[in-house]
């Protein structure tokens, strides 16, 4: 759902280039590019759904806003243990991992724990589910969470029509 929010718990320390450190970008112009990111994959999935929807190109980045992007990230100096949060409008990208950087596991890798935070209360896309489940994701929570909330939507007749097998 759109309201998840990320934790980003490095059980390494990543405090020097080549430790695999998480960067995020967090500037209005970066949150605009996201949601229209996010815009674009909707309708892929709508149109993955619905072949009556037409086809658009899909989502890239003109040259400037790759270096807008480059120049507006935070890249924070973490310890082992300590957490970035941020919510699913931030541009996100793990840095490069190079072997013998100080702090790596094992001298060559950059070990991580992902948490997302969502609301009990959150709606989950029935498009996005549908979508889910036709490319055969995560079938059990995508059918637990059809079952829950969109419960026409999980009758066999109705919810495999032009879907693969999975």
């Amino acid at each position: 759902p759109e309201q998840m929010v990320t934790v980003w718990i490095p059980l390494t320390p990543v405090k020097e280039e080549g430790s695999g450190q998480l960067s995020i970008v967090n500037s209005e112009g970066a949150i605009r590019l996201s949601l229209i990111r996010v815009a674009h994959q909707l309708h892929s999935l709508v149109q993955m759904m619905d072949k009556s929807v037409p086809q658009h190109p899909g989502f890239s980045m003109t040259p400037r806003e790759m270096i807008y992007l480059e120049h507006s990230r935070f890249t924070p100096k973490l310890d082992a243990g300590d957490g970035l949060v941020f919510c699913n409008a931030f541009f996100h990208k793990s840095e490069d991992v190079i072997a013998g950087t100080p702090g790596l596991d094992g001298g060559n890798k950059r070990a991580a724990y992902i948490l997302r935070c969502v609301p009990k209360d959150a709606k989950f896309s029935k498009t996005r589910l549908l979508a889910l489940k036709s490319l055969g994701q995560n079938l059990k929570v995508v059918n637990e969470l059809l079952e829950e909330n969109y419960p026409d939507a999980t009758d066999p007749e109705s919810s495999n029509l032009g879907r693969s097998n999975f």
